[in-house]
C-alpha cells in the first residue's frame, strides 16, 4: 500500500529506462510518488548527464524529487523530508 519511489542512475539511456519504469508502475495501478536521480560516478561532462534531470522533469507525469550526488555520505535533508512526507511518516 505504500507509494513507489523510482531511483534511477544518471547516465546515457536513463530517460527511456525511467520513463518505461514509471509508465509500467502506473499501468499496474500503483501510485508512483516520484523519481530520485542517483549519480553513481563522479560528475562527467556528458551532455546526457548534464541535461537528464531537466528533460526527465518534462517527460514524466510524476515529480523528480531530488538527486543524490556521487560520494554523498547521506541523503540530502530536503530529499529525506520529501520522502518522509510522501510516506507520511517521520524520519
Amino acid at each position: 500500500g505504500l507509494p513507489v519511489l523510482v531511483v534511477c542512475s544518471n547516465r546515457l539511456g536513463m530517460l527511456n529506462h525511467t520513463q518505461l519504469t514509471v509508465d509500467s508502475i502506473i499501468a499496474k495501478g500503483l501510485h508512483c510518488a516520484g523519481v530520485i536521480i542517483n549519480h553513481p560516478e563522479p560528475a562527467a561532462e556528458s551532455p546526457a548527464i548534464i541535461t537528464n534531470a531537466a528533460i526527465l522533469e518534462k517527460l514524466l507525469p510524476v515529480p523528480v524529487l531530488g538527486e543524490i550526488l556521487f560520494g554523498a555520505s547521506s541523503i540530502p535533508p530536503l530529499l529525506l523530508e520529501k520522502i518522509a512526507a510522501l510516506l507520511q511518516c517521520s524520519e
